[in-house]
């Protein structure tokens, strides 16, 4: 059961649409991914789903290149999947697209795998969190789940998590703090997080017991 609820989350936080997608393979494919490393760490994960056909055809990384760049992508890596809206700039949501650049989907024989296009990337320096480098796709990943911004993507997803097992009506800076330590502490796993959630008097608290309307399919 747990992996199911994980599979409805993260199919919720990352949001692909079968209207833009138009493709069910592709769609079941991306759901595998979070039923698979749904309870590991959020780096893989994010990682795996970041480079998913599903995800570059949904927000346009598939035709991302270089002197052409596609910033959809880039900006929701940021706004909904890492630190939220707010903790960027638009500078830096151009420096993630053009670390994104050239990976897209494979031109011959099947347009449905992923691919890098070597020619296509932006190999020129960016400057990303105050860093410049040559960034690449990995590295802006690296960078928001385990180095700077780790502490803004761990109060994220926590506050994520408990809206989603807890009560979305209401919450405590004491909780969010709680969840994100432990998701700091346990390599970003999904699965620890939701162990502390269920721990906390909060979660069985009486008034919070109704506090959570499934819809049909979780429920």
């Amino acid at each position: 059961p747990i992996t199911e609820s994980l599979f409805y989350f993260w199919h919720s936080h990352f949001a692909c649409s079968s209207d833009r997608v138009h493709d069910q393979r592709l769609m079941r494919s991306q759901h595998q991914l979070f039923r698979e490393h749904g309870l590991n760490g959020f780096h893989g994960l994010l990682s795996e789903v970041s480079i998913s056909p599903a995800m570059l055809i949904d927000l346009d990384n598939a035709s991302n290149v270089a002197g052409d760049e596609q910033e959809n992508f880039a900006r929701e890596l940021m706004e909904l999947y890492t630190i939220g809206n707010g903790s960027f700039s638009e500078d830096e949501v151009i420096s993630v697209a053009r670390a994104w650049t050239g990976h897209n989907l494979d031109d011959d024989p099947d347009p449905d795998v992923y691919a890098f296009y070597s020619d296509r990337h932006d190999k020129h320096d960016k400057t990303l969190f105050g860093i410049t480098q040559k960034w690449d796709a990995e590295d802006t990943i690296h960078e928001l789940v385990r180095g700077a911004r780790r502490d803004n993507t761990a109060w994220f997803l926590a506050t994520k998590l408990w809206a989603e097992f807890g009560d979305p009506r209401w919450v405590s800076g004491a909780i969010l703090t709680d969840i994100a330590d432990t998701l700091k502490s346990n390599a970003m796993r999904a699965l620890p997080a939701i162990r502390a959630i269920f721990m906390r008097d909060e979660f069985w608290a009486p008034e919070r017991r109704f506090g959570m309307v499934k819809p049909p399919l979780p429920w």
